[in-house]
Parts: C-alpha cells; sequence; structure tokens
C-alpha cells in the first residue's frame, strides 16, 4: 500500500518536473523568431534556419549538447521565455530584461537595426533628436537595445507597436507612421516584401526607402529566465563562443573582423 501510494505522488512530480524543465545536461529547448531571415527563421518545410541557428548547432556540437527549436511569432517566444518554458536567442539586453533574465556575456550576433521610410516622405535622420514626435514602428515585444530603451522612457518617438513587418509595410505605404524600425537589415526588408500577401505592397515596393544612416548596432545574445538557474550553462555556451570565434571557426559568418 505504502509503494502505491508513494508511486501515486512521486509521478506526477517527476511529470511536472519534466514539463517544466528547459534545460538537463544534455538537451536545450530555444525559441526565438520564426520569421527574421536570414538571420532566424522557419524555412518552407518548417526547419528552423538562419545564422543564429548555425551558431548555436555549432556550439552545440562543440559542448556536446543537443538543441530542441521552436521557432514561432515573437511576441509568444517573448512570453514563453518569460514563463521559463524556453531559453530564448535573437534577445537583446535592456535593463528591464537584466531583471528576469540571465543573458550571456558573449554577443551570439550584431544586428544592424536599420530605418525604413518611403521615396515620397524621406524621413530625416542624422542625430536621434531628429525623430522626436515622428511615428516610428516596431514589432510587438521588440527591444533594440539601450538606446531603444531610452529613447522610449523619454519619448524620443512616437512607438507604434505591430504584429508583422508586413503591418509595417502597409502602414507606411498609407502614411500612418513616419518610418520603422528593422533589425534583420536589406536582405530582411526584401524578404517581407517578397513574401508579402498585399498586391499594393508588391505593386509599390519601389516607393519604400532605406536610410543610409543605421539606428544602432544592436547584440543579439542567448537568455534564460533567472529562476531556471540555469547560469552555469551560459557560461558554458560562453566559453565555446569565444573558443570559436578565436579558432576562425564562424569566419563564414561573422566575416573578417
Amino acid at each position: 500500500m505504502l509503494i502505491s501510494y508513494l508511486k501515486k505522488m512521486i509521478l506526477p512530480l517527476l511529470l511536472l518536473y519534466s514539463s517544466n524543465c528547459i534545460a538537463t545536461d544534455e538537451k536545450l529547448l530555444i525559441t526565438g523568431n520564426e520569421a527574421r531571415a536570414p538571420k532566424i527563421y522557419l524555412d518552407e518545410e518548417h526547419h528552423p534556419k538562419g545564422y543564429l541557428i548555425e551558431i548555436m548547432n555549432i556550439i552545440a556540437k562543440e559542448i556536446n549538447l543537443t538543441i530542441e527549436y521552436k521557432l514561432q511569432n515573437w511576441p509568444k517566444a517573448v512570453e514563453d521565455a518569460s514563463l521559463g518554458k524556453y531559453a530564448i536567442i535573437g534577445f537583446s539586453r535592456s535593463n528591464e530584461r537584466l531583471k528576469t533574465f540571465d543573458f550571456s556575456e558573449e554577443p551570439l550576433y550584431y544586428d544592424k537595426i536599420i530605418v525604413v521610410t518611403t521615396q515620397k516622405n524621406p524621413l530625416k535622420f542624422e542625430s536621434y533628436e531628429d525623430l522626436k514626435n515622428k511615428k516610428i514602428a516596431v514589432i510587438r515585444g521588440t527591444n533594440y537595445g539601450y538606446i531603444f530603451e531610452k529613447m522610449l522612457k523619454e519619448n524620443g518617438f512616437k512607438h507604434v507597436e505591430t504584429y508583422s513587418l508586413e503591418s509595417q509595410l502597409e502602414l507606411l505605404l498609407k502614411d500612418k507612421i513616419d518610418g520603422f524600425l528593422i533589425g534583420s537589415g536589406t536582405e530582411g526588408l526584401y524578404s517581407a516584401i517578397r513574401d508579402s500577401k498585399n498586391p499594393v505592397i508588391q505593386k509599390r515596393q519601389n516607393e519604400f526607402r532605406i536610410l543610409k544612416k543605421p539606428f544602432n548596432l544592436d547584440p543579439n545574445y542567448i537568455a534564460i529566465l533567472k529562476s531556471r538557474n540555469q547560469k552555469p550553462l551560459l557560461n558554458k555556451i560562453d566559453e565555446a563562443l569565444k573558443k570559436l570565434k578565436a579558432d576562425g571557426k564562424l569566419i563564414h559568418i561573422y566575416g573578417e573582423k
């Protein structure tokens, strides 16, 4: 009777632990953006692809770690990471996020944050002061680092949240925003235009303009909710990443620097 009782009590606890465990010595569950080509995305067969995936797979091989990916829309990825369901990649540091997440010390990748506007209404951007009172759109849940966070707090521009790049393109063509920020660069913009289901975007694609001056360079990290106590694993990933960079095994991704 006692053994039977213990089995009934222990089994649910084991299942609960299993469902809440995002990392073991051999396996790590990771989420990220499903539509940020070429950095990170799902291909036509729903396989995770992109620079970040390749970097993490090389690191995983270096430290004998198995990774299971679940790429999804960015707001959902951030929500799931905030609940401790997954580690998250392609994540910018900010003061708010540092309160709840442990980050790798070494950046996985740097986003060149570009500003997109239109040929008809070119946005002047030589200093951050030029964006004052301008309507600038970003994907909901996105943070482009400390400068971005500071400008939000100081009302450095009028912040407009959307759920997709396609909606930003539409708003821009309708003159409802002055511009938007995109971290996947020129390739990301052209990919969003190419994949758009909106015929107006396809027809007017030559009206979009990328400003010469980038908004900033934003380092991307891997992060895990602090309550998961995975700092040792992040340190291990850091050590491997530094070694791989020093050995020149990531030059095909980063280029010569």
